[in-house]
């Protein structure tokens, strides 16, 4: 989402002062970002940079104990497979996702993009449901939304 404040996590110590062409590059991963605190912090560290900026962030995970994003849409490919709900921990993910903008103050921003995305998801999981099976590629596809979110 390219509105309100950039989110990021950490640059891997290995990335420092790289960059792509002109360009300075930060990954941070999905628990760096998981709170409003660590996220400001993250924003702050690209906002201090001079030049164009590439950021990269992972899935949001506020909870390392439920897993995350990641793990919440590898449970929504089980739940396909298995003939499962899928809808409670879709909207788990959209209220975890809604929850953080509102919390960044950025709801009314972001607040399209991720009804746009959770709309697409249920129509993703709505097809493979019909099918029952949730290929390789289609695992790698449902999983992506995570980044995407962020």
């Amino acid at each position: 989402i390219n509105s309100g404040p950039a989110l990021c996590t950490h640059t891997p110590s290995s990335m420092i002062g790289q960059s792509a062409g002109s360009k300075r590059v930060h990954k941070f991963g999905g628990t760096s970002v998981g709170c409003p605190e660590k996220a400001r912090k993250c924003a702050n560290i690209v906002k201090s940079q001079s030049g164009p900026t590439v950021v990269v962030v992972s899935a949001l995970s506020r909870d390392s104990k439920q897993g995350g994003t990641t793990n919440q849409l590898l449970r929504i490919c089980d739940a396909v497979e298995s003939g499962g709900e899928c809808e409670p921990m879709i909207a788990a993910l959209r209220d975890l996702h809604t929850a953080h903008c509102r919390d960044l103050g950025i709801l009314e921003a972001a607040g399209p993009a991720i009804d746009a995305l959770f709309s697409e998801l249920e129509q993703f999981v709505g097809a493979l449901r019909v099918i029952a099976e949730v290929s390789p590629r289609s695992r790698d596809a449902l999983v992506g939304f995570g980044e995407r979110l962020s």
